[in-house]
């Protein structure tokens, strides 16, 4: 999480395989996220902005996971 990138990874939900109804329910849900900017805010949220402990985590929004966002229709 901090420091020299080493790997890339990318990053994922498992759900049951061979359910197409959920499988879209979960993309249609990222899709919305992304195009009402809520998925980047939500991200901010927990790793940008103070966290309810006062901790900072300051970990900036890799250029890879922004790629995901955009490509799921982030503005």
């Amino acid at each position: 999480m901090v420091g020299e990138f080493l790997s890339y990874d990318p990053y994922g939900i498992m759900y049951r395989r061979n359910d197409p109804d959920f499988d879209a329910v979960v993309k249609d849900a990222f899709e919305r996220l992304a195009t009402s900017r809520e998925l980047e805010q939500t991200y901010n949220k927990w790793f940008l902005t103070k966290l309810p402990t006062g901790e900072r985590l300051n970990l900036a929004m890799s250029a890879q996971l922004r790629s995901i966002f955009e490509i799921l229709g982030l503005p």
